[in-house]
């Protein structure tokens, strides 16, 4: 690994985003910063990042009202732009229908823009059963957020229960922040890495300042057929809203061991262009690490997707989903929820 000293930084805000954060800090992710804000003084002093925000003057949470924690952000707003400052790469994270969350993610964005960070947003939707007024509040806060990030990754909650709903409640959790720790390391990955074809942070540039819904994911596979089994697994990834359907613009990148053959990496560039459309221009990157073997890393940025109406004004709470259905996938795996955590 060659770091390239790109300022990356992490801001987990309120109590979804602190918990992302944290699951983050365990994994000990090199040259990224990690922080985390909250207007609950109580939740920020059980974190395990030591660098903190604490956000308004009372400390005593949002009580669920995006408002308070917009207000609260806003006070704040000159010790926010303090961390900004420097920053090339900025993820914010965040669960969407919450009061912190939802109204200080903006805030934020908005800051890290100032700044002229790129900045991407990873952020949940709520579980439908959580009702309507927080799925309101999702709605509202997506159309807020979308004013200042450069693009937006969505993580659907529902998508938790279709799952992993009968694991362990603490596991599905893990699961989930895994899956969004995963869509960010996928980019910093990208930049970090010295490569036989590079992607470098122009590149990523390029690509996600579209102001549109993005697709972020990574699979992986080992074996025979590795490539292609690879790619089908980072196309359905599991908890995110929106496919690569319609994506205009992606960088593709393929990582093997030393057997990894030209042949192999134009597969995953097929595979990926025939689910998304023909005009998709393509970025690719490949790189040859010896220590993976006959394994291999697919990893899809991808932009200008089908905007999802994932979340409807209407009803508050009318969810859609969209599933790849990969032939692979069907001769090999019973159902496609079990399809996108194994390979054949």
């Amino acid at each position: 690994m060659e770091n390239k000293e790109l300022k990356i930084k992490v801001i987990g805000i309120g109590g979804a985003g602190n918990n992302i954060v944290n699951s983050m800090n365990e994994n000990k992710l090199d040259g990224v910063e990690l922080h985390v804000a909250n207007t609950d003084r109580h939740v920020l002093e059980k974190a395990d990042v030591q660098n903190r925000i604490y956000l308004g003057d009372n400390y005593n949470g949002a009580g669920g009202d995006p408002e308070n924690g917009r207000i609260a952000a806003e006070k704040t707003y000159a010790k926010i732009k303090g961390v900004m400052n420097g920053s090339e790469l900025v993820f914010i994270t965040a669960g969407m229908g919450g009061g912190t969350g939802t109204g200080a993610a903006p805030v934020f964005a908005k800051a890290a823009r100032e700044s002229g960070a790129l900045v991407v947003a990873v952020v949940t939707t709520p579980f439908t059963f959580e009702g309507r007024k927080r799925t309101e509040n999702a709605v509202s806060g997506l159309k807020e957020l979308k004013k200042y990030a450069d693009n937006i990754v969505i993580v659907s909650n529902n998508r938790i229960i279709d799952i992993y709903g009968r694991a362990p409640f603490a596991e599905t959790l893990l699961r989930a922040n895994e899956i969004i720790t995963q869509a960010i390391l996928s980019i910093t990955n990208l930049v970090s890495t010295s490569s036989i074809i590079n992607v470098d942070f122009a590149d990523i540039k390029a690509v996600l300042k579209s102001d549109t819904n993005a697709f972020i994911s990574m699979g992986t596979c080992e074996g025979d057929n590795a490539a292609e089994e690879a790619t089908y697994n980072a196309l359905n990834s599991p908890l995110q809203e929106n496919g690569i359907t319609g994506a205009k613009n992606a960088i593709i990148s393929v990582t093997g061991g030393r057997n990894l053959s030209l042949v192999d990496a134009m597969k995953v560039i097929d595979t990926v262009k025939h689910v998304s459309g023909d005009d998709m221009e393509v970025i690719f990157g490949v790189t040859v690490n010896e220590a993976y073997d006959d394994l291999v890393s697919v990893t899809i940025v991808a932009t200008g997707v089908d905007d999802i109406a994932m979340l409807s004004e209407e009803d508050g709470a009318d969810m859609q989903e969209e599933r790849l259905i990969l032939p692979a996938q069907q001769t090999n795996n019973p159902s496609a929820s079990e399809a996108v955590l194994t390979c054949a």
